[in-house]
């Protein structure tokens, strides 16, 4: 069965949707003893695999997948800022940046306003956005 378009995942780190935020206690369709200790998949994939199956029952759940603009641009630095220590040779840009390093820190130079870790995570997550959009239009 082809996912709809409306439940495709907006970034590459998101479960797809419809799922259910890890903590939701309410009902679930098809959520019962035999599905009750299910192992190898995150609750967020359990949830979307019994969802998708149920288009109106994941409409009707909508609310409780939506995440406000502000914690999805959060999320998306933060993952952005993981995959580019993890995949990156430069171990000088972390999550966790040191403060007082006063070596240069691209893109850095036009943000303002914020404390330092966040410039810098702000920074190097805008360098894997332009990474990613570059990569995306090569291809």
């Amino acid at each position: 069965m082809p996912i709809p378009e409306h439940y495709q995942p907006k970034h590459w780190f998101q479960t797809p949707e419809p799922c259910c935020r890890p903590g939701y206690t309410g009902y679930l369709p098809e959520y019962g003893p035999k599905r009750l200790y299910q192992f190898g998949e995150t609750y967020g994939q359990m949830t979307h695999n019994l969802m998708k199956s149920h288009p109106v029952a994941g409409l009707r759940m909508g609310n409780i997948v939506d995440f406000n603009k502000e914690l999805q641009e959060k999320l998306e630095e933060e993952a952005l800022v993981w995959k580019h220590e993890v995949t990156s040779e430069n171990n000088r840009f972390r999550a966790k940046m040191v403060p007082g390093y006063t070596g240069f820190v691209p893109r850095r130079g036009f943000l303002f306003g914020k404390v330092y870790d966040e410039e810098c995570k702000q920074a190097v997550a805008l360098i894997e956005k332009q990474k990613l959009i570059k990569e995306n239009a090569s291809q």
